[in-house]
């Protein structure tokens, strides 16, 4: 990863702190693959935090469009604690409520663009 980006440390800390699996990528600060990243997604900073079936989350925190690993993170835990709930209501809530938004990551490790 590239040491010196504070917000995708945060993320992979996180994300192991959890015991969320996700993929680690590391692209080169300025790359050809940074600037398509960069390019097709209007987002030059990093991590490019990637939740299941590969929608972007944004970075780390929330920002205008995306909430971020931040934000899918309190949604997660927020519905987990929904389905602890629903747990006295009925299995089949429950089983449903559980069913986490995000299962992997993929996070791209560079510093931003200047």
């Amino acid at each position: 990863a590239w040491p010196r980006c504070a917000f995708c440390t945060k993320a992979r800390a996180e994300l192991e702190a959890r015991g969320i699996a996700y993929r680690h990528v590391v692209v080169d600060k300025y790359s050809p693959e940074h600037a398509e990243l960069a390019m097709s997604t209007g987002r030059p900073s990093v991590p490019y935090v990637f939740g299941k079936e590969g929608v972007l989350l944004g970075g780390f925190e929330a920002e205008p469009g995306w909430p971020g690993l931040a934000g899918a993170l309190a949604d997660l835990d927020q519905e987990r604690g929904q389905a602890r709930a629903a747990a006295a209501g009925g299995a089949a809530a429950a089983d449903e409520a559980r069913r986490a938004p995000l299962h992997a990551f993929a996070a791209a490790n560079d510093e931003a663009l200047p």
